[in-house]
């Protein structure tokens, strides 16, 4: 429970300022803190389970719909200082590891191709609105994928990716 506390307040410490003001604003009414708070407990009670994580979780999840019309599976793994701009539509599937210093624009998703086929998105990555990822693919280092891109092969370290139309 420490630990979840700590990357809790590292979030809020990411996403608001320095003063206590800002920090209460984003606590209480920032979405993308708000989204990651939601995931942080809900992999919390998915890892630790007791008699009461079941209600919690149902909970916790049509909050995450209801509020950011979002769906990112409490079994992802994701790193600190997640960037999420503009928090919606975002759908994360359950095996993708989502490393720190990342950045998700909306309309994102996250997935499998296949069996347990999911993502891996590394360091400083940035990806941008309406971009899908699917498969057991590697977004390098610092890669960028530009908006409205498809996904499907493993992208290089400081690569720049996109569709062209």
């Amino acid at each position: 429970m420490k630990e979840l506390l700590k990357i809790i307040f590292d979030d809020l410490a990411f996403y608001s300022g320095s003063t206590f003001g800002k920090k209460v604003m984003t606590f209480f009414f920032k979405p993308a803190f708000r989204l990651m708070r939601n995931y942080r407990l809900g992999n919390y009670f998915f890892y630790h389970r007791s008699f009461i994580s079941g209600p919690i979780l149902i909970y916790l999840k049509h909050r995450q719909l209801k509020y950011n019309s979002c769906q990112i599976s409490y079994e992802t793994k994701i790193g600190r200082k997640l960037n999420l701009p503009h928090p919606v539509g975002i759908v994360i599937g359950k095996g993708v590891q989502i490393d720190d210093n990342v950045s998700l624009y909306q309309n994102c998703t996250l997935g499998r191709k296949r069996g347990n086929e999911y993502p891996h998105i590394k360091k400083g990555v940035t990806i941008y609105p309406s971009s899908i990822i699917v498969g057991s693919v590697i977004i390098g280092e610092g890669a960028t994928i530009g908006a409205l891109s498809f996904v499907n092969k493993s992208i290089k370290s400081n690569q720049v990716y996109f569709n062209k139309a």
